[in-house]
């Protein structure tokens, strides 16, 4: 099981207006990466 929490999609950004960028960020802050997950990290795991 994979379960990768917030990754960094087009649908994502699409849904997250540019105003609301910075307060969006806060909420991944505590993520252990302190930052989105991108699907090519995704991937690399599910291949691996």
């Amino acid at each position: 099981m994979v379960s990768p929490g917030p990754v960094r999609t087009p649908g994502l950004g699409g849904l997250v207006a540019e105003a609301d960028r910075r307060a969006c960020s806060m909420l991944w802050r505590p993520a252990p990466l302190g930052r989105l997950g991108e699907p090519e990290e995704i991937g690399r795991t599910v291949v691996f």
